[in-house]
């Protein structure tokens, strides 16, 4: 194998490489992102609870 087809071998694995690259940034989570979501799920877990612990109040104290 020469040198040549060795080249035209590595630019046509790079292009390939490139194209995953750019589908990843397109696809990934900054850490932004991430911090945005963790406090919008934490204060949907925060509010069933609460809704949870009112329930459960009510039921304790009307229910016999």
């Amino acid at each position: 194998m020469n040198i040549d087809d060795r080249i035209s071998s590595l630019e046509s694995d790079m292009s390939a490489v490139k194209a995953d690259v750019a589908v990843v940034r397109l696809n990934y989570a900054t850490k932004e992102d991430l911090q945005k979501a963790i406090n919008a799920l934490t204060w949907k877990i925060y509010g069933v609870m609460t809704a949870l612990a009112a329930v459960v109040f009510f039921i304790a104290r009307n229910i016999r």
